[in-house]
């Protein structure tokens, strides 16, 4: 029988990595973000919000662990790149409501997926 504490401590330990990685690691995102647009020499608060996000979702598919909607923000962002003078905020607006929505979505779908593991190993004696 798996005990809740159990359950909650690894829940716990699993979140709180989370926060450690994102803490730790988007301050260096947020130095190759700013180093990329030095190179490319367009550092404006947009260029370096699109390159800062894209550097965090390749972090996600190489260092982290694979989920199918990185390589999605990741094509979106091509395009954002491709397009950044023809569209600008249009696109990227679009693209932060779009690629928030589905990761809500999915980050909804995988805590009730937890919960419901929770509460099916409590309740079964």
């Amino acid at each position: 029988m798996i005990s809740i504490y159990y359950i909650l401590f690894i829940i716990f330990l699993h979140y709180s990595c989370h926060i450690f990685l994102i803490v730790f690691f988007s301050f260096i995102f947020f130095l190759f973000s700013f180093m990329f647009l030095y190179f490319i020499s367009s550092l404006t608060l947009l260029s370096l919000l699109l390159s800062y996000i894209c550097f965090y979702n390749i972090y996600h598919l190489v260092f982290y662990y694979f989920k199918f909607y990185h390589i999605f923000y990741l094509f979106i962002l091509l395009l954002c790149f491709l397009f950044y003078n023809i569209f600008k905020y249009f696109i990227f607006i679009i693209f932060i409501i779009f690629c928030l929505f589905i990761h809500c979505f999915i980050s909804c779908v995988y805590i009730y997926l937890l919960l419901l593991f929770i509460i099916l190993s409590t309740s079964c004696y």
